[in-house]
């Protein structure tokens, strides 16, 4: 039987050469992504709309929207004291209910909408009351149910 010429490739320096190669073409990828060339979607970093969550608000506007508990707080205390000043179980009164009754502007701060309820609960005959807002992603009272505000 011929014997096979000895002097090429073993399989271990074949092994080697396929490892070596893979990590190069890692490392061009990686870099290639670090300047931009290849960025995933085809499209320059220019192209992309901007995130929700990139939105930065001003301290007045976070401000503002932080005053509207007040206005909220300051209307269903009104609104009790007119409409359910007798009443002796809990009320739930949402923003719209208070803005379709007049005692409330519609709120909104930086293009977003604001909505928010009060919970008036009686103890010893007198009002209790916390009211919650929220407007969109600029500020959000700690605690808030979206499912009360309706």
């Amino acid at each position: 039987m011929k014997r096979l010429n000895q002097k090429g490739w073993g399989l271990s320096a074949f092994l080697s050469f396929i490892v070596i190669f893979f990590i190069a073409i890692i490392l061009i990828s990686i870099g290639a992504q670090k300047v931009g060339i290849a960025d995933g979607d085809h499209r320059s970093k220019e192209e992309n709309p901007p995130s929700q969550e990139s939105n930065v608000y001003t301290t007045a506007e976070i401000e503002k929207a932080k005053g509207y508990k007040t206005l909220v707080h300051d209307a269903s205390s009104r609104y009790f004291a007119d409409k359910h000043k007798d009443r002796k179980e809990r009320l739930v009164l949402s923003a719209s209910e208070l803005v379709n009754a007049g005692y409330l502007e519609s709120l909104s701060v930086a293009g977003n909408f604001c909505s928010g309820y009060s919970i008036i609960d009686i103890k010893d005959g007198v009002p209790q009351i916390q009211s919650f807002v929220q407007c969109g992603d600029v500020y959000m009272t700690e605690g808030y149910d979206f499912s009360l505000e309706s």
